[in-house]
């Protein structure tokens, strides 16, 4: 999987995850708002990704089974490579008496919808 800059020891943006991302959003045609202040490997942008895939597949469903199954896999696929690493992050949040009130929710409804929609994605792929 692709470490994100979340997890890694530097807390860097814009290393290898950042470029592959980047090449995924090229290729899937993602618009990516300069505009705005987040990385392509940042979660609202993953997220949003994702929400872009989903809208893909569910446009090809009638009409391209084929396609459809292809942005299936893909979104199973960048959920492997690329938010992985929630759950160690929610484990980690787990330390901070700080981050019961907001992050650590957050968090764990994060984790708990990714896992629920790669399962989904898996059922149907």
């Amino acid at each position: 999987t692709c470490q994100s800059h979340y997890e890694s020891d530097n807390k860097l943006s814009r290393e290898a995850p950042y470029d592959e991302c980047l090449a995924l959003y090229a290729a899937y045609e993602f618009p990516v708002d300069e505009s705005h202040s987040e990385d392509a490997d940042f979660i609202a942008e993953q997220l949003r990704f994702m929400s872009y895939m989903a809208s893909l597949s569910n446009e090809a469903a009638g009409n391209d089974i084929e396609k459809h199954n292809h942005y299936i896999l893909a979104q199973i696929n960048f959920i492997d490579r690329h938010l992985q690493w929630l759950e160690s992050f929610d484990t980690e949040l787990r330390k901070y008496h700080e981050a019961e009130r907001l992050y650590l929710p957050l968090s764990t409804y994060m984790l708990s919808f990714i896992s629920a929609d790669r399962y989904f994605l898996q059922g149907i792929a």
